[in-house]
């Protein structure tokens, strides 16, 4: 049975120092490969911590490709660990319409509380400074 690794842990390694990718649920540890790869090690980099393999197929990689990606192979993605990220994105993005609703209200409290005091303030004006045409 392979290893398997949290989408936590396979994020970590993230660097050209130690860089791992994961396509489609398997885990590829590709330090090595970072020289070779004709599209650069960059691309690889930026492709780790998440499931890369929709950036690899719009790629259209050979199937040599794909079977030299095999060489690499470390283990899998704990499934679970999938879902606990997902609801984790999913309660940070939440929390973040609410705090972007919470600013909206706070500045439309702001610019309504400004114009409540100068209206009433025009009003207490002409209520107690009548005019001198009068």
């Amino acid at each position: 049975m392979s290893k398997l690794y949290t989408m936590e842990e396979a994020s970590k390694h993230n660097t050209k120092q130690d860089c791992w990718l994961i396509l489609d649920g398997k885990v590829y540890n590709v330090t090595k490969y970072l020289d070779d790869h004709p599209g650069g090690d960059d691309v690889l980099v930026h492709a780790t911590g998440r499931d890369a393999i929709e950036d690899f197929d719009f790629v259209g990689h050979s199937e040599s490709a794909r079977e030299l990606m095999e060489t690499y192979l470390i283990g899998e993605l704990d499934p679970s660990s999938v879902l606990q990220e997902k609801a984790t994105t999913t309660r940070q993005q939440q929390q973040q319409h609410t705090d972007q609703k919470s600013t909206e209200s706070s500045a439309f409290t702001y610019w309504f509380i400004s114009l409540a005091i100068i209206v009433i303030s025009v009003i207490a004006g002409s209520l107690y400074f009548p005019s001198k045409d009068q």
